[in-house]
């Protein structure tokens, strides 16, 4: 199995070393670990089952949730407009708002499972934190995987092609935010 590397733009797949601030990513992480409303993960249909997805989605103040959401999207703007499927329909990126996700050292993960949202192209994930054992995204179809570093960006499309997992980290609690990427209309 092939691990991705920075800029690695095949098989659908974009990985982007070091595209988020490292500062940025700590600023997250204690927003994150300062409290607020940790639940457990819930799949697209709003079910929890533990069995699939044992990890927290964590819920903050809407306010400063939309302050680092714009930040980090100012990160990806960039990157985002090489997108393949922008580019052929003259469509501009749009993040839809950044989801923050907690998994437990030795304990959470997710199984196999691919990311569908109305109306997103993409997804975008970055690693909020590095975690030197485990704790990887591993996409089944193309046999390769992201390994968690702090500021790193992965990118894939939402179909069943990019069926994909999260890994129970080993070494250190894992630290992600999500976020779907639509397509609007340059019209």
């Amino acid at each position: 199995m092939e691990v991705l590397t920075s800029t690695r733009k095949d098989l659908g797949l974009f990985v982007y070393d070091g595209l988020i601030p490292d500062i940025l990513c700590d600023e997250i992480v204690q927003f994150i670990k300062g409290g607020g409303i940790q639940t457990p993960g819930v799949m697209g249909d709003g079910i929890v089952n533990k069995e699939v997805k044992h990890c927290y989605d964590i819920f903050k103040p809407e306010k400063t949730v939309k302050i680092l959401s714009n930040k980090l999207s100012e990160c990806l703007n960039e990157v985002m407009k090489e997108l393949p499927l922008f580019e052929a329909y003259g469509l501009s990126p749009e993040i839809k708002g950044f989801h923050f996700q907690k998994y437990y050292k030795d304990k959470n993960y997710f199984r196999p499972h691919f990311d569908a949202y109305a109306d997103a192209e993409y997804v975008s994930m970055v690693y909020l934190n590095s975690v030197a054992e485990g704790g990887e995204t591993f996409f089944h179809f193309q046999d390769k995987k992201a390994c968690p570093k702090k500021g790193t960006v992965v990118i894939f499309p939402t179909t069943r092609y990019h069926l994909h997992e999260a890994r129970v980290p080993l070494s250190d609690d894992k630290y992600i935010a999500f976020s779907p990427i639509l397509g609007a209309n340059n019209e």
